[in-house]
């Protein structure tokens, strides 16, 4: 395997590993009542509002030690979990 796909494998791990930890935090400590929630449904559609999403973040952000610049928090990189996972793995691997 070469070091291409050897960080390739890492980061798909570290995006997994921050969506089971979104996933967690949203359906136990945030109080959603969603039981399993899908990576790709859209955040609007499974009742995260805008004060949940604020949550979401002040938890990613010291849960997994990044830092999300304003310019990150756009439409499309907090559509849903995939979205918003990769987005943090991004800054966590990239500060």
């Amino acid at each position: 395997m070469d070091s291409i796909n050897i960080r390739g494998t890492l980061q798909d791990r570290l995006v997994e590993e921050i969506q089971a930890g979104l996933q967690t935090y949203i359906c136990q400590d945030l109080g959603g009542d969603i039981p399993d929630l899908d990576p790709e449904t859209p955040l609007a559609n499974a009742g995260i509002d805008s004060m949940a999403l604020l949550r979401i973040l002040l938890f990613a952000e010291e849960r997994f030690g990044v830092y999300l610049p304003d310019e990150a928090l756009t439409a499309e990189n907090i559509y849903n979990l995939s979205s918003l996972s990769a987005v943090i793995a991004y800054y966590k691997t990239h500060r």
